[in-house]
């Protein structure tokens, strides 16, 4: 959904006089499968095809840093934490001895 969103910011300022395609067309390339298809790429000029990668690339670059955000908030919790626990460290012992 962030990669959509992005992709269609970043479409959203090119202007279709600068493309050479109306909106509705550059639209049909917020969906990132879109721009992998092969046969999609071919139809456009070289010009249009880097401009709607570097799109995707910053698109995709932002969902990574997000990732990566929140991998180190999760870590930084986890490290917060601590000793607390859900069970008591006795009990789980002991449910391991009896069995």
């Amino acid at each position: 959904m962030l990669l959509t969103q992005q992709m269609a910011a970043g479409l959203g300022t090119l202007s279709p006089s600068m493309t050479g395609t109306t909106a509705e067309q550059l639209q049909h390339f917020t969906d990132p499968q879109v721009l992998l298809d092969s046969n999609s790429r071919a139809a456009l000029p070289a010009e249009i095809l880097h401009t709607l990668q570097q799109i995707f690339s910053d698109a995709l670059n932002l969902v990574f840093l997000v990732g990566a955000i929140l991998i180190v908030v999760s870590l930084i919790a986890s490290i917060l934490i601590g000793p607390a626990r859900l069970v008591p460290k006795s009990v789980t012992t002991k449910q391991n001895l009896t069995q």
